[in-house]
């Protein structure tokens, strides 16, 4: 567990305060960064437990990277509060928090860059962390590939502002049965990303609110 940097206008309760860092079986080196995004009400041992099981042993030569979020909330922590989420998606307003958030993960994802001397990072999110994991496209160029699972796709900084100019894989997957974010959701999802020029794949099956999305595509995160 590490404390990592990010923005100063956070407050000391509003930081991301641990990260568990994972290398993936048989590891040699790095072919890429995976940051995981965990969900509300979720935390980095939890996380780090489904990364071990699940992500770790089928993906070769990852570093996959937990941090947890920055918000205690009962049973976890979380990334925003709902008014974040309803500011965005109803009013397309950017909150204070979440631009803060954008600044953090930029930072984060400059520091790992520079730690591993890897230049390919995708991240991974499930519900908040969806949200948070899609917004990265605008963050960096060492961005690769995006898996945002059972989330809502919150706008930029403006309607102009667009993804750095190079090639992210972006897969967006939901479950019919998400009795938590709504299956509507997924189809939010594709038509606000339509002018987005990302290479975009969109999945569905029939799951509830769980991280089965994640695990049946980890044969598209390994085809680099």
């Amino acid at each position: 567990m590490a404390t990592m940097t990010c923005s100063k206008d956070l407050g000391e309760d509003e930081q991301i305060s641990a990260i568990k860092t994972i290398k993936s079986k048989d590891y040699t080196g790095a072919r890429a960064i995976t940051i995981v995004l965990h969900g509300r009400s979720d935390n980095i041992d939890q996380s780090a437990r489904f990364v071990e099981e699940n992500i770790a042993p089928y993906l070769q030569d990852r570093i996959f990277v937990i941090p947890q979020g920055i918000i205690k909330v009962p049973k976890g922590y979380a990334w925003f509060y709902t008014i974040d989420i309803i500011s965005n998606v109803i009013f397309g307003k950017v909150s204070r928090r979440i631009k803060q958030l954008d600044e953090m993960m930029q930072d984060l994802i400059n520091e790992l860059v520079q730690k591993h001397n890897c230049r390919e990072v995708e991240v991974v999110g499930f519900s908040q962390g969806a949200m948070l994991a899609m917004r990265t496209m605008y963050l960096s160029g060492n961005i690769t590939k995006i898996h945002a699972a059972s989330g809502i796709f919150l706008r930029g900084h403006d309607d102009n502002h667009q993804p750095e100019p190079h090639a992210i894989e972006l897969l967006i997957s939901h479950g019919l049965a998400d009795h938590i974010v709504y299956y509507p959701f997924h189809i939010y999802n594709m038509l606000r990303l339509a002018s987005t020029p990302v290479n975009k794949k969109y999945s569905t099956g029939f799951y509830i609110h769980n991280l089965r999305g994640i695990e049946r595509h980890l044969g598209w995160f390994d085809n680099l």
